[in-house]
């Protein structure tokens, strides 16, 4: 996503997110609304961002990108990897041209987890308001549960929880009940940690040890 692009008729942000600002510029030239669509959805995520930018740079026929808090304004080139995800992930829910199927790994990484509600929120919009199916991995107890409460204050069967893992040479899927407590199952609980050193930094984050 801080690679240069050049302005292309493109209808997504790419698998990995590679034509964000071609995609942005076009939304911009075709469909102000959902551009500022994009804008309004990102300072909910992230309040201290006050506008989102994309133009193109004639002389160099490259397209820049960058926010902007206050008077200061932030290239994509430094723009931290979470705010870029961010801005990817609004770009995915305000497309326009979107397909039927969204596949989305580790939304959460990146982003504070007082904000996980807030990415809930978008993908269960995604689905359910959009009727796109949306198919999310992750190794976030937070954000599972952020979905879940989501699903339960829609009222919505069609929002499940699966742990995947393989057994062997196979996989296996295992759906959690949506109505269990999360934390208090344990099942739930050995799917979504692992004795690796990301499930200590996680339950440091989780006991309130860590911030931003």
């Amino acid at each position: 996503m801080r690679k240069q692009q050049s302005p292309a008729d493109v209808f997504d942000i790419g698998m990995h997110g590679e034509f964000i600002a071609s995609f942005l510029y076009k939304i911009r030239a075709q469909s102000q609304n959902h551009f500022d669509a994009v804008g309004r959805a990102l300072r909910s995520i992230v309040p201290g961002i006050d506008a989102l930018h994309v133009q193109l740079n004639e002389q160099q026929g490259s397209l820049d990108l960058w926010t902007q808090q206050g008077e200061a304004t932030y290239s994509a080139r430094v723009i931290s990897e979470g705010t870029l995800r961010v801005i990817a992930l609004c770009a995915i829910v305000v497309n326009p041209w979107g397909g039927s199927l969204v596949a989305l790994e580790e939304p959460e990484n990146g982003v504070h987890p007082r904000r996980l509600e807030l990415i809930a929120r978008l993908l269960a919009s995604l689905a359910l308001d959009q009727g796109r199916q949306v198919i999310v991995t992750t190794h976030s107890p937070l954000l599972c549960s952020a979905i879940l409460r989501e699903a339960r204050a829609r009222d919505s069967d069609d929002i499940s929880l699966f742990n995947v893992r393989r057994v062997g040479h196979q996989t296996e899927i295992q759906r959690f009940d949506a109505d269990a407590p999360l934390f208090q199952d344990v099942e739930i609980a050995e799917g979504l940690t692992t004795p690796a050193e990301d499930a200590l930094f996680e339950n440091l984050v989780l006991r309130g040890f860590m911030d931003e």
